[in-house]
């Protein structure tokens, strides 16, 4: 492996902009892996300060109102899940939480996706490439949960994954898809993201997908 912007990685890495986010005065938290079917995350050891709040900064807002909204509801209920002492207590309280982000997360990675099919997103593969990953990393946190039952643990678990999501894609990546989708948009008209239903209708959300989560 030669690193993140080897020869070996220069086509997908380049072109999904995790160089662009690289940052070498920090380790990295994941090894990106070249295999026949595109993008694999590998997690790696972990070592680093002590929690923070997750906020809307001025280097992660992208400028179109849907996104930057969709994320600000999401850190809202995650800095809930990371720092309430009452979801602490309440174990159903938690779960609950967990599930709102969760609804949050796929809510918000739905509507990007067929918003990038519709505006015709080159680079749509490499985007829902790290949507997946993170879906995949939700599942076994919530897999966590449902055995263990330990929130300290799946805090730290969300915590992390939610970081690596912030740095890796959020700065690069949702900003590009912004500014596409800036472009592609009418004169005189803002660029919108789809709402649940048309998620629902083109098989982007599930059926029974509970719109109320999002209003926790």
């Amino acid at each position: 492996m030669r690193g993140w912007c080897g020869e070996a990685f220069s086509t997908l890495v380049h072109q999904s902009g995790f160089c662009r986010a690289w940052n070498l005065r920090n380790p990295p938290r994941r090894e990106i892996l070249h295999s026949a079917e595109g993008l694999t995350f590998k997690p790696i050891a972990r070592r680093g300060p002590p929690m923070h709040r997750f906020d809307l900064t001025t280097d992660l807002t992208t400028g179109n109102a849907d996104i930057d909204s969709q994320h600000l509801a999401l850190f809202a209920i995650a800095n809930e899940i990371l720092f309430s002492s009452e979801l602490m207590r309440s174990p159903a309280l938690f779960r609950r939480a967990v599930a709102s982000l969760v609804a949050h997360l796929e809510y918000g990675f739905a509507s990007e996706e067929l918003a990038m099919y519709q505006r015709g997103y080159i680079r749509r593969r490499f985007h829902t490439a790290f949507h997946d990953h993170v879906r995949s990393e939700v599942q076994a946190i919530v897999a966590r949960l449902d055995r263990d039952g330990q929130p300290g643990e799946v805090r730290q678990a969300i915590f992390f994954m939610l970081e690596d999501w912030v740095t890796y894609h959020v700065a690069p990546a949702d900003r590009e898809l912004a500014e596409h989708l800036r472009e592609q948009a009418q004169s005189g008209t803002l660029p919108t993201l789809p709402d649940v239903g048309p998620l629902r209708s083109a098989g982007k959300l599930a059926a029974d997908f509970d719109e109320q989560l999002l209003a926790l």
